[in-house]
């Protein structure tokens, strides 16, 4: 069952997409990358929330600095390798519902960028962006998945770092899911539950983000 999991997310890489690239105002590079084939009505859904996610239009990359006697001055800062990156992959859709991961990397300078993996459910006659609420008794979720979840990324940390876990690492991977919001960034397909996890949610960020994968056929008595 995981093996064909697996596989299907893998497949999902293939689905065709088209581009948009161009420079914005504060001088930062920016890729947009969207699925073919999603319905009109989850595009325009789509479309208002990379808006949301691209740099502001006041953005200002001339910093003024005030010198005492002296008039106003501004320091630039060299924005040349500055990158914003947005794709969209379709992981499932079908005449009720589309399942989409918007993953995004902002670099500004600095030791290393910064991303983020966020999961829409959309539904396809309203356009509404859908919750675990939608889905689920949400604290009967949580109550199941928390302790599954920090089995796993506990698992996963110990493989990686070769070593057990100190009591401030796991409470670290406990309080990072413990919340129903920290479940929201989330995909479905008819078999499967997926959970996003950010960037420091679990770890530090040299280890990367977690992800939970659930078979929804073991959700049916939560289920809405």
């Amino acid at each position: 069952m995981r093996i064909l999991s697996l596989l299907i997310i893998l497949l999902i890489s293939y689905i065709p997409t088209y581009a948009i690239e161009y420079t914005h105002s504060d001088g930062s590079h920016i890729t947009v990358t969207i699925p073919l084939w999603i319905s009109d009505i989850a595009q325009k859904t789509v479309e208002v929330k990379i808006k949301e996610l691209l740099p502001s239009e006041n953005s200002i990359f001339l910093i003024p600095t005030t010198v005492p006697n002296l008039t106003l001055e501004s320091e630039y800062i060299d924005t040349k390798d500055w990158e914003h990156t947005i794709k969209v992959r379709k992981i499932y859709a079908n005449n009720k519902v589309s399942s989409l991961l918007i993953n995004t990397y902002e670099y500004t300078g600095g030791a290393h960028g910064s991303s983020a993996r966020i999961g829409m459910v959309i539904d396809n006659t309203s356009g509404k962006i859908l919750s675990l609420e939608d889905f689920y008794d949400t604290e009967k979720l949580v109550k199941r998945l928390a302790p599954i979840w920090q089995k796993q990324i506990r698992s996963n940390l110990e493989r990686s770092l070769e070593k057990k876990l100190t009591a401030d690492e796991k409470d670290w991977i406990r309080d990072g899911t413990s919340d129903i919001q920290q479940y929201q960034s989330f995909v479905i397909t008819p078999t499967l539950l997926i959970i996003y996890g950010q960037q420091y949610q679990h770890n530090a960020y040299a280890y990367g983000m977690q992800t939970l994968i659930y078979p929804r056929a073991k959700l049916t008595d939560i289920a809405k």
